[in-house]
């Protein structure tokens, strides 16, 4: 059995001597009636744009490394382009921040300035003495209230 080669006009180039640029082709062959481009659309959104140019306004130069995600906006600029510029990152702040760190007590300021004491884990053994436990924190938090409300009379 031998090959039959189709020398219909509409396969390939569109003069014997000009190539066909791959974007072409793919768009051809994606927007025909072909089973392998019905099942190709099938799986797309509705919203999926082919074969379009996408221009990336980012904060560092250099192409985006394989697998970093953007937070940004797209626009739709033309009939086939976009441009997606990057928004600000997102500044994480702590809520309530430490102010004392202590031993067994930690020590954090909230918005309106009031300060809120927490007590940090402590094993509790057969051996552990209770009023021993009371009296270390209450001379850690003296010595650490001493030192704060110390700071923000003077």
């Amino acid at each position: 059995m031998s090959k039959v080669l189709n020398r219909n006009s509409k396969a390939g180039s569109k003069k014997v001597n000009e190539p066909r640029l791959l974007g072409s082709i793919l768009s051809d062959m994606l927007h025909s009636d072909s089973p392998l481009a019905v099942a190709y659309r099938d799986r797309l959104h509705p919203n999926t744009e082919l074969c379009v140019d996408l221009k990336l306004l980012t904060r560092k130069p250099g192409r985006l490394p394989v697998g970093k995600s953007l937070g940004g906006a797209l626009a739709h600029n033309g009939e086939q382009e976009y441009t997606f510029v990057e928004g600000q990152p997102k500044v994480t702040y702590r809520r309530y921040p430490l102010v004392f760190s202590g031993f067994y007590v930690n020590i954090h300021r909230h918005d309106d300035g009031t300060l809120h004491p927490s007590l940090k884990r402590v094993a509790v053994t057969e051996d552990f003495d209770i009023e021993g436990y009371a009296k270390v924190v209450a001379l850690e938090l003296n010595r650490a209230l001493n030192g704060l409300v110390g700071k923000s009379t003077r």
